[in-house]
């Protein structure tokens, strides 16, 4: 669940991270985060990983939309924490 520390910052939406092969599961292949809508395909990430290594939360991402779904593309910038 988003902790919604910044409301007005955006829309709230989910963006898939695919994980790398080697860290995939029969079940787990990819997982979802909450991220803040900035605007120009950017999103500031709303949640903590809990599969994924490199990203944290507040880190702002690019995404696109690939088959009706958002998917990270790449990191923006880093805010500051680590997980």
């Amino acid at each position: 669940m988003p902790h919604s520390s910044d409301a007005d910052s955006g829309e709230l939406v989910k963006i898939s991270f695919y994980l790398p092969e080697e860290d995939q599961t029969d079940s787990v292949k990819s997982e979802g985060m909450w991220a803040f809508d900035l605007g120009d395909g950017r999103y500031r990430l709303d949640n903590v990983p809990f599969f994924l290594y490199g990203v944290s939360i507040e880190d702002i991402v690019s995404a696109e939309l690939v088959d009706g779904i958002l998917v990270f593309r790449e990191i923006v910038s880093r805010g500051g924490h680590s997980t």
